[in-house]
C-alpha cells in the first residue's frame, strides 16, 4: 500500500486540483450565482450528493489528464524542463557538455529501481538484507522526487483555469481587485513550477550520486558523444551546372 501513495499524491495533487479549480472558474463564469448554491449540490437525497461528488471528481481527473496531454503535445514544458535542469546541475557540479536530454536516463533509471522487488531474486539471506535496505532507500528517493514532479506539474496546469479566471473577469466587468489577483497568480505560477521542477533535478541528481549512478551516467554520456563525433557526417556533392543551350 505504502508503493501506491506517490502515485496517489501524483494523481491529487498534479490532475485533480487544477482539474477541480477550472470547474470552479467555469462554474465562476458561466452562473449568475456562486455554484455551491446549486439545486444540484444542495439536494436533499443523499445519493445525489454522492453522484454529484463522484462526477465532478470524474470530471476533474479527466481534465487534469488532458492538461498534462496537452502540455506534452505542444510541447510547452520543454523550455522551463531544459532551463531547470541546466541550474539544477549547473548547481549540483556536472559539466556543462551533459546534454538536458539525457536526464531521462537518470528518471527512467530511479523509476525502474523503485517498482523492483528485491524478494523475488534468489540471494542469501544478508544479501537480501543489504537488497531490501537498498530498496527502501531507492523508493524513499524516488516518492521524493516524484512529489516535486506533481507539486511543478500542478502550478503549470494551474496556469490555465488562471487565464479563463482573467477572461471572464475581463468580459463581466469585475472588480479590479480579481483581475489583479488572477495576474499575480498568472506571474507566481510559472516561478513556481520552475522551482519545484529545478529541486525534482536536483534532488535526483544528489540521489543518484548516493546511490552511485552518476559515474555510469557519464561514462555512458562520454562514450555516446565520442560515438557521434566518430561518425562521418552527410557528403554533400556540389551541383553540375549544366550549359546553357
Amino acid at each position: 500500500m505504502s508503493d501506491l501513495i506517490p502515485f496517489f499524491y501524483y494523481d491529487i495533487v498534479a490532475r485533480l486540483i487544477p482539474g477541480g479549480v477550472t470547474l470552479m472558474v467555469i462554474a465562476f463564469g458561466f452562473s449568475e450565482r456562486p455554484f455551491w448554491k446549486s439545486t444540484f449540490l444542495s439536494a436533499t437525497e443523499h445519493w445525489n450528493s454522492l453522484l454529484a461528488a463522484l462526477v465532478l471528481g470524474g470530471l476533474a481527473y479527466a481534465i487534469g489528464v488532458l492538461f498534462e496531454g496537452w502540455f506534452a503535445f505542444v510541447k510547452l514544458r520543454g523550455p522551463l524542463e531544459n532551463k531547470a535542469w541546466l541550474v539544477a546541475s549547473r548547481e549540483f557540479g556536472l559539466p556543462e557538455t551533459v546534454s538536458p536530454k539525457s536526464r531521462t536516463w537518470l528518471w527512467e533509471k530511479l523509476v525502474l529501481a523503485a517498482a523492483q522487488d528485491p524478494s523475488s531474486t534468489k540471494q542469501p539471506v544478508p544479501s537480501q538484507e543489504a537488497s531490501g535496505q537498498s530498496q527502501l532507500a531507492v523508493k524513499s528517493a524516488f516518492a521524493h522526487c516524484h512529489r516535486f514532479q506533481a507539486e511543478y506539474k500542478m502550478c503549470q496546469h494551474l496556469i490555465v483555469p488562471t487565464l479563463l479566471f482573467l477572461a471572464f473577469t475581463w468580459f463581466r466587468h469585475s472588480h479590479w481587485f480579481w483581475f489583479l489577483i488572477g495576474v499575480s497568480f498568472l506571474v507566481l505560477l510559472p516561478v513556481a513550477s520552475y522551482s519545484r521542477d529545478k529541486r525534482r533535478w536536483w534532488q535526483l541528481l544528489v540521489f543518484g550520486e548516493q546511490l552511485g549512478w552518476i559515474p555510469e551516467w557519464l561514462a555512458q554520456e562520454k562514450q555516446r558523444a565520442e560515438k557521434a563525433q566518430s561518425q562521418p557526417g552527410p557528403v554533400h556533392f556540389p551541383k553540375q551546372v549544366q550549359p546553357g543551350r
